[in-house]
């Protein structure tokens, strides 16, 4: 069957081949933040998810942005933003 190409396709090749394992945390409510996706990753998981992200709050509120937002982890990557 021919290979379908968008750059959506080539985004998620390339954030899969970033992948250190085929293991995936599927995410959970109130559980992914970035503590939990460390140790995660120190039990050999590949990509984690953020918790949901609200996506009015991220765009009106400061405050949630800075409780909410905790990518840049250096033993944190790659990861999901769910919004």
């Amino acid at each position: 069957s021919a290979q379908v190409s968008s750059p959506r396709h080539a985004m998620a090749r390339a954030l899969w081949g970033r992948c250190t394992s085929p293991i995936v945390c599927a995410p959970m409510i109130a559980q992914s933040e970035v503590a939990f996706r460390v140790l995660c990753r120190s039990h050999g998981v590949g990509l984690c998810y953020t918790p949901m992200w609200y996506a009015e709050a991220l765009v009106e509120s400061e405050e949630y942005r800075r409780a909410n937002m905790d990518l840049g982890h250096a033993q944190d990557g790659p990861t999901v933003a769910q919004i």
